[in-house]
């Protein structure tokens, strides 16, 4: 799993709380689970977060989410325990999540079973953490925009997160991994997916991840300018 972080000091303590839930969850006995954070030009506290629990960091100067996760999993991937079995690459499965987001206890059990099921990826969807700040009236369009996205069926929507997405390492390495993008990247990977249509790609609602409503934005383009554009 990897978490691009860029001076997340405030939120990083979170993420990793919930996502140490995650990975001792009692259904992934037996499943090696790494974590990773990249640590993108911080210049804050947020390494000090990722020391005090033990969590490996790579330091990186990218200011680019998509680099920096690009980064991230080919850190992963070359380490001895991974290498080892990119000889069976569809035993891989590579996740990801955002330094301001909280993943939900069975975030990585519901992913290994749609991966044991069949799925080369599973695109999950976002719970708005806390609208204070925000009118009313924000938080109602918003929802109506997000699922009105969604089709018939209340368990699949349309949506890609990179605060919320696994991908199994031979679909990741078939189609050239995250495009190195500062905006876009996660939307960009599902494009990219979707292209194989012999590959199983679910977006569906049980995987669960609450991320931040806060207002800046470290990109133009990003959630924080998506959010800011419903008041």
């Amino acid at each position: 799993m990897v978490v691009p972080a860029h001076d997340e000091q405030d939120l990083i303590g979170a993420c990793l709380d919930a996502l140490s839930e995650a990975v001792h969850h009692p259904g992934l006995r037996g499943v090696g689970v790494e974590v990773l954070v990249v640590l993108d030009d911080c210049g804050d506290e947020s390494a000090r977060h990722c020391r005090t629990r033990a969590v490996p960091t790579l330091a990186v100067r990218e200011r680019n989410v998509g680099r920096a996760r690009l980064r991230g999993f080919a850190h992963l991937i070359s380490r001895a325990s991974v290498g080892a079995a990119q000889a069976h690459p569809r035993a891989v499965w590579l996740a990801s999540t955002d330094a301001d987001s909280r993943v939900s206890p069975d975030w990585i059990m519901t992913q290994v079973e749609l991966a044991c099921d069949g799925a080369d990826a599973v695109f999950g969807v976002v719970d708005i953490d806390d609208w204070d700040g925000f009118p009313a009236p924000a938080q109602r369009r918003f929802l109506r925009h997000y699922r009105g996205a969604e089709p018939a069926d209340p368990g699949l929507h349309r949506h890609a997160h990179g605060a919320n997405l696994g991908v199994r390492l031979d679909a990741y390495n078939r189609v050239g991994g995250f495009p190195p993008l500062s905006v876009g990247e996660d939307n960009a990977l599902s494009v990219n997916l979707h292209r194989h249509p012999d590959l199983r790609v679910l977006h569906t609602t049980a995987v669960r991840v609450t991320t931040s409503a806060r207002r800046d934005s470290r990109v133009e383009g990003g959630f924080a300018h998506v959010l800011s554009g419903f008041e």
